[in-house]
């Protein structure tokens, strides 16, 4: 019990948070707003993702959009945008609980991310709730905050 307070008061130096972002939205810019609660700064990596029916903006076209959503909020000083390459929906996760995926791509994507943006699991913590990307940055060690989806709940 005692754990969870200290989680829930402890202040970061990063909140990383990382998507496709097509187009950013409310809920994105909530998940943002939470992460400033939490942490000091946050960074958004922007999946670099080919486009398509389900992509239809380009990297730069969604860069822009963030940065005025985030000026319109007043919060664009405290936040970083950088893009970060995409990964396969195709890569299966691991069915076993206790499993170490050294070499996995998903871990590898993860890793790659964490130097992008020069972070580690000590000062920085994840937002999301995309199974694939939750489970790689906790098994990197990063302590995971919900995304979006359950920010307004």
């Amino acid at each position: 019990m005692i754990f969870h307070v200290y989680l829930i008061y402890m202040y970061w130096k990063y909140a990383l948070y990382c998507g496709r972002f097509q187009p950013p939205h409310q809920g994105h810019l909530n998940s943002v707003k939470y992460g400033l609660k939490i942490a000091k700064n946050v960074l958004i990596g922007i999946r670099n993702t080919k486009l398509g029916f389900k992509d239809p903006l380009t990297l730069n076209e969604r860069i822009d959009l963030w940065r005025i959503l985030l000026k319109e909020e007043g919060i664009l000083d405290k936040v970083l945008i950088k893009p970060i390459p995409n990964f396969s929906k195709n890569i299966p996760l691991p069915i076993e609980d206790k499993v170490v995926l050294y070499g996995h791509p998903l871990l590898d994507w993860a890793k790659t991310v964490e130097k992008i943006f020069n972070i580690d699991p000590k000062n920085t913590v994840f937002i999301g709730n995309k199974p694939s990307m939750v489970l790689a940055f906790n098994l990197l060690g990063y302590i995971v905050y919900p995304g979006h989806r359950n920010v307004h709940r």
